[in-house]
């Protein structure tokens, strides 16, 4: 709890705005997981407030906060893996900090399969290429001896509870969710295969994100 209080304060600190300039900002992330805690709790204790900011958190694909971010519909965006293959491209984007520098997400699979090796061949269901929950996946089978080419990702274009539906389903063999998903299905007698304790160096999910533009004109 005290890494995630950190963490809230530090999201305040960059988002600082000038003083007395108080304003309304809306800041987007992805999805209801644990990756983004440090922004409800920045929230709730009024960190933002004493910054003199009113937070606005607004869900949003991670998909959409670029064009988003661009047409100035969101000040800031906690999403990870879009915007930095957004600004790798050229686009006007600027990562402040990051939130969670592992991912939380465990990659958990049907009964049958026992061990990470079992994935091979097998599906891996997956909200899209470069999604969190991709990268999180990659880096997990990475640091078990695993390549991507080694099982079959399926590109699924869903939200988490409706991939733990899929999988449930049989429709992958596979899926990479985030707290609490992985002990639930634990309970329902699915295999944790992986996960960020398999993990020996950082693979950030969550990262406090600007354009160019406003870095410029709000850089106090």
């Amino acid at each position: 709890m005290k890494r995630i209080t950190l963490a809230a304060l530090l999201l305040c600190a960059v988002l600082q705005p000038p003083i007395f300039a108080a304003e309304t900002v809306l800041i987007s992330y992805s999805s209801r997981t644990y990756a983004f805690l440090p922004a409800e709790v920045a929230a709730v204790k009024g960190f933002f407030r004493d910054e003199g900011m009113e937070p606005v958190l607004v869900q949003m694909r991670s998909q959409i906060s670029v064009p988003a971010m661009m047409n100035g519909d969101i000040q800031y965006t906690l999403t990870f893996g879009n915007i930095m293959t957004a600004a790798l491209q050229g686009m006007p984007f600027k990562q402040l900090a990051v939130l969670t520098e592992k991912p939380l997400h465990h990659i958990v699979a049907r009964p049958e399969i026992k061990t990470i090796a079992d994935l091979k061949g097998k599906r891996l269901g997956t909200q899209r290429i470069g999604g969190s929950d991709y990268l999180a996946a990659e880096a997990i089978l990475h640091a078990k001896g695993l390549d991507m080419k080694d099982v079959r990702m399926v590109t699924l274009g869903a939200d988490e509870p409706v991939r733990v539906e899929m999988l449930k389903k049989g429709l992958v063999d596979a899926v990479c969710v985030s707290p609490p998903g992985p002990i639930r299905l634990q309970r329902e007698a699915y295999n944790i295969v992986g996960g960020p304790k398999d993990l020996k160096v950082g693979s950030p999910i969550s990262a406090i994100s600007i354009t160019d533009q406003r870095l410029k004109e709000h850089r106090d």
